[in-house]
């Protein structure tokens, strides 16, 4: 078996099939993997809940510049 470097084989692939099926296969591939990840970033807490996943705690909002940090 003969392995190539990379550019090689992207070259090949350029020659054999042409730039734009490529690039429309490098992004279908990469719109695949991307539906693949299972996120519940965007779920609100009652959503979360719902499933029986932990409820996001809030952190309480801090000043912009707290009291202890302004020096007289």
């Amino acid at each position: 078996m003969v392995e190539q470097s990379l550019f090689s084989k992207v070259e090949d692939l350029l020659s054999h099939v042409g730039i734009w099926r490529l690039l429309g296969t490098v992004a279908m591939v990469v719109w695949r993997r991307r539906e693949r990840v299972n996120s519940t970033r965007h779920l609100s807490d009652r959503m979360r809940q719902d499933i029986g996943l932990d409820v996001k705690r809030e952190q309480p909002l801090m000043p912009r510049h707290p009291l202890w940090l302004i020096k007289l």
